[in-house]
């Protein structure tokens, strides 16, 4: 994908930008942490609200 496709994709979006793995750094890092000890089961989806 060119930086050209990207950045129009991209405009699809509520944030109006194509999400990076930085932006699901934060959350896979407390789910690895004893601060997510009570979160059990559940399905997270990382969604720019498109649906």
């Amino acid at each position: 994908m060119t930086p050209e496709d990207k950045a129009d994709f991209g405009r699809r979006y509520p944030l109006g930008r194509i999400g990076e793995p930085e932006d699901t750094a934060d959350a896979i890092v407390l789910l690895a942490s004893p601060k997510a000890a009570y979160i059990t089961g559940g399905t997270e989806r990382g969604n720019p609200s498109l649906f």
